[in-house]
């Protein structure tokens, strides 16, 4: 803003020589007072509108930096509770329902051991591209981390899952190409939740994140939105046993501790 005010003032200075400064008595007076007030009028409205529009893009420009990821453009998780929080908002109301897409990117490591992590980075690009272009404007798409991906869909279960299924499709039917010296091939797994009175989101995204999981223990590049009936999540047996054993460790300190 401060080049664009010296770059005005050094254009004005061209045309007002330094004896124009002084206003002369006379029958011009008046006039020359009045083309002067124009003219510094304008000076001051430009500035100030190169100072509107610079703070304006300013702003925008932080708002990105704040609120989208850097390497995908994908909206962040900082901004992702907004959204999220809205959504479910509209849908306790019954004026609207939603669908959650938890999205995973198959064997990815391979990929970053085999190519590098540049390529990497290529190939997560290239599918945040294919995903928001599969989604309409009113639907949200995050980088949930690393190589996960969240999509907020604002509509029912059915159409969710054959949006989800369209997304998996583009994504596995041509290569990526990196430098032009390597073409990688990409397959994804999704899990996808749908919005039920009485959820929570924290239910749906563990939901979803169930059917993910679900979905790459059994085969992978495939969209999951029912579980078997009698499917148990080893990691909840995982986490409860480390629990326990967790537990037993405290106990036994407190014990040798109350002994000394």
């Amino acid at each position: 803003m401060v080049s664009g005010g010296i770059l005005v003032s050094t254009i004005i200075s061209w045309f007002v020589k330094y004896d124009d400064l002084f206003v002369d008595s006379g029958q011009y007076m008046m006039p020359d007072i009045i083309l002067r007030v124009i003219c510094i009028s304008l000076t001051i409205a430009t500035l100030l509108g190169l100072t509107w529009f610079g703070g304006r893009f300013l702003v925008e420009e932080l708002e990105k930096y704040v609120n989208y990821d850097t390497l995908t453009h994908l909206l962040n998780r900082r901004s992702m509770d907004n959204y999220l929080q809205a959504a479910y908002r509209q849908a306790k109301t019954g004026k609207a329902v939603f669908c959650l897409m938890m999205m995973d990117i198959d064997d990815f490591k391979k990929v970053n051991d085999t190519y590098g992590h540049d390529c990497g980075d290529a190939v997560l690009r290239s599918v945040a591209n294919t995903v928001s272009c599969g989604v309409k404007k009113n639907d949200n798409v995050f980088r949930w981390g690393g190589e996960e991906i969240l999509i907020l869909l604002n509509t029912d279960e059915e159409k969710a899952v054959a949006a989800a299924e369209r997304i998996r499709k583009d994504i596995a039917k041509d290569p990526i190409g990196y430098r032009d010296e390597v073409d990688v091939s990409v397959t994804v797994t999704i899990g996808v939740s749908a919005y039920k009175n009485g959820a929570s989101i924290q239910d749906l995204m563990d939901d979803a994140d169930k059917k993910l999981y679900y979905g790459k223990h059994h085969g992978k590049n495939q969209v999951v939105n029912r579980l078997p009936e009698d499917y148990e999540d080893k990691r909840s047996e995982k986490k409860q046993k480390q629990a326990s054993e967790a537990k037993s460790d405290l106990a036994m300190l407190s014990e040798l501790l109350h002994i000394g």
